[in-house]
């Protein structure tokens, strides 16, 4: 049981640990050429959720799960703005990233395809989520787990301490090294 003065003082302590950065939601529908690429583009433009599906679904390499909705076909997932540090999403690249950025409205279809690493993208934003601090409130049980984390962590390295002092061990570094471990199947 924690004090709220403690969280408190932790929170006040970390604040820029709490920001959140603006997130944007991206779906793409990915292309071999660019010429089939500029065709799709010119309706995907226009194209209703239900119609953008069935583009990503008729159209993209990239092949959506059967039972996705058709507003979410394509979906890539979350993105932070370029520039904000390494992306925290490996499935977006850069130039798709810094093209969701680009697009001003959720719904909205990027006016250029995106070439990157030969293939050609049709970028869509599906949704933005602002920029925004954490509330304390929000915050609390982040807080709280990372404070008993650092007390656990501070008694095992204290009781491990303690031991080691107690009692004293020595390492046979020669005998050590004859030890063969067997590899686990399947293990890298």
């Amino acid at each position: 049981d924690l004090p709220a003065a403690e969280v408190r003082a932790y929170y006040d302590a970390h604040r820029a640990d709490f920001k959140e950065p603006e997130r944007r939601r991206v779906a793409h529908i990915l292309l071999a050429d660019r010429a089939t690429a500029e065709k799709v583009l010119v309706q995907a433009r226009t194209a209703t959720p239900t119609h953008w599906g069935e583009f990503v679904r008729q159209y993209s390499l990239d092949k959506p799960a059967s039972e996705a909705p058709d507003e979410l076909a394509g979906d890539l997932g979350l993105v932070t703005p370029p520039g904000s540090g390494p992306s925290d999403n490996a499935r977006i690249s850069e130039p798709v990233r810094a093209a969701a950025y680009e697009i001003d409205k959720p719904g909205e279809v990027l006016g250029r395809v995106v070439e990157d690493a030969g293939k050609f993208q049709i970028v869509r934003l599906v949704a933005k989520n602002d920029a925004r601090d954490r509330s304390l409130a929000e915050a609390d049980r982040t807080i709280r787990v990372r404070l008993l984390e650092d007390r656990l962590h501070k008694a095992e390295g204290d009781l491990e301490r303690d031991l080691r002092a107690r009692y004293p061990v020595q390492i046979d570094d020669a005998a050590l090294a004859k030890v063969a471990v067997p590899k686990v199947v399947g293990a890298p």
